[in-house]
């Protein structure tokens, strides 16, 4: 296969896991348009500066509990997300702009990421993924499948992304379901401004 059929056939891969999505209610376009590959151009060369390793805290299916507990006097943004969900990976950087912002005045983000702890080619992807983006904020991971199952019993939600704010006192107050950065910067102002 010549590199020209190569990439398209990359490119048309990534088209199709792009529009699919995994979370509800994301925006996608209407109508996308593929250039023939007989008059594609083959892609240049970028340069990704990568950070440093993003630190994961690894944890028991009651470890999120007792993190969540730590930040106490916080306002804390708890985001859930997979290395597959093109909507999580889209909304990340907005993440880390509003840890950014709002560092100073008692924000918390917190990232809980669901890939399989046995998977660990998903797992290296995530860790790729995070420092190409400069990710600035705690990193959350199962130990273990069992772990993991047990941490998700009784979240109810339907898809990722998936967002929880919990305001200065430890209570969750809002849920957000989908990508939805609009939503999540102003119900994270809104808590900031609550003494």
């Amino acid at each position: 296969m010549n590199a020209a059929k190569r990439w398209t056939a990359a490119s048309l891969l990534c088209l199709a896991l792009c529009c699919l999505g995994c979370g509800r209610k994301v925006e996608r376009p209407s109508q996308v348009g593929v250039v023939p590959a007989t008059t594609a151009a083959p892609p240049t060369a970028k340069t990704v500066v990568l950070g440093p390793a993003v630190p994961v805290r690894s944890i028991k299916h009651d470890g999120l509990a007792e993190v969540l507990k730590e930040q106490q006097g916080k306002v804390v943004l708890l985001n859930f997300w997979s290395i597959d969900c093109p909507a999580c990976l889209s909304e990340i950087p907005e993440l880390i702009e509003l840890r950014k912002e709002h560092e100073k005045d008692g924000l918390v983000v917190i990232g809980l990421n669901l890939d399989t702890p046995e998977n660990a080619l998903a797992r290296d992807r995530g860790q790729a993924f995070l420092r190409g983006v400069q990710a600035n904020y705690l990193q959350l991971a199962a130990s273990s499948q069992k772990d993991l199952e047990q941490l998700l019993m009784g979240w109810e939600f339907s898809g990722l992304p998936q967002t929880f704010l919990y305001d200065r006192a430890g209570k969750r107050v809002k849920h957000i379901e989908g990508n939805y950065p609009k939503a999540i910067r102003a119900g994270v102002e809104e808590l900031l401004k609550q003494s």
